[in-house]
């Protein structure tokens, strides 16, 4: 293992609306760092209003980096983003710039803090016999296979898990080795010799449907549906899937009003929030802290150690 850099890399996590990215611009200009996203969405160029990007003034201010990298009709792995993330930390780095990484998708955090194992990608022949045998026995016939053949995998799977049970024994049949057996080569960011911090906003919910529907009233505001009538039939499937492009398909043809698909986007940003939470939640390297921007800045400031850029 190398020995670990002097300035840990700053992670601020937590729901959407929270106020993440606020708080990591404070940060950063305190520290004159530089702030990596990490938003599965804020990738794709033209998706500027529905995922509530910085703005090009702050972005002039403090360097943003992986924002915009694709173009929204392309898929984009989470291995790709490890790759490109690790990339920007050794660029930020070597100009003597603390690094702060910012965003709510859990797992681009997951991924880079705790490393991705190195296994092969999809093989459709593969896949497809499995999805029929599926079909025809029963997704219990799959999953009994798994857990005789790869139990450590099956004992965190839910048995109508379909798309991971099929994914560990298309791994296996590939590779001739079960997916446990390739996890155990992934390599952690500990392990690339870099330390690293973890921090999250701690809101309550009141207060953060509030900021969700406000922000997302301030959404339509910009123009977010001349953006979606612009995107429309140029995003990739996971592009489309974003919150806030999603829920107009129904109003271009005419089934919903305007204001119902208001009320849908809130409701579903409300609803991922939830799940963000659920998942940060679950990582008990987090120090969650609470109060107003300010109090929140100097409290990482003060536990990270990290040396002003």
């Amino acid at each position: 293992m190398k020995d670990p850099l002097p300035n840990p890399i700053l992670f601020i996590v937590g729901p959407t609306g929270s106020g993440k990215s606020r708080l990591a611009v404070r940060v950063a200009r305190r520290l004159r760092g530089e702030i990596v996203s990490m938003d599965s969405m804020q990738i794709y160029r033209g998706m500027d209003i529905g995922t509530d990007k910085p703005s090009r003034w702050v972005r002039w201010q403090i360097p943003h980096h992986l924002l915009d990298i694709v173009g929204p009709d392309r898929e984009f792995s989470v291995y790709e983003y490890r790759n490109k993330f690790l990339e920007t930390v050794k660029k930020i780095q070597r100009k003597g710039k603390p690094v702060i990484a910012v965003g709510g998708t859990g797992l681009y955090v997951k991924a880079v803090v705790d490393g991705l194992s190195p296994h092969p990608g999809k093989n459709d022949r593969i896949r497809k016999r499995l999805e029929e045998t599926a079909a025809e026995s029963g997704l219990k016939s799959l999953y009994d296979r798994l857990l005789k053949e790869d139990a450590q995998v099956a004992r965190r799977l839910h048995p109508n898990d379909k798309k991971r049970i099929i994914r560990a024994l298309e791994v296996l049949e590939l590779t001739g080795k079960s997916l446990s057996e390739w996890e155990r080569e992934t390599t952690s960011l500990e392990d690339l010799g870099y330390s690293h911090r973890l921090f999250g906003i701690r809101t309550g919910r009141a207060a953060l449907y509030d900021a969700i529907d406000r922000r997302v009233d301030q959404m339509f505001r910009k123009g977010i549906v001349k953006e979606t009538r612009k995107l429309r039939g140029d995003l990739s499937p996971t592009a489309s899937q974003a919150i806030g492009y999603r829920e107009f398909e129904d109003y271009f043809q005419g089934q919903l009003s305007l204001s119902e698909v208001r009320e849908q986007i809130k409701q579903h940003t409300r609803n991922l929030a939830k799940k963000q939470l659920i998942w940060f939640k679950r990582d008990f390297r987090i120090v969650w802290l609470s109060g107003t921007e300010s109090e929140m800045a100097e409290r990482i400031i003060q536990l990270a150690g990290v040396s002003k850029g």
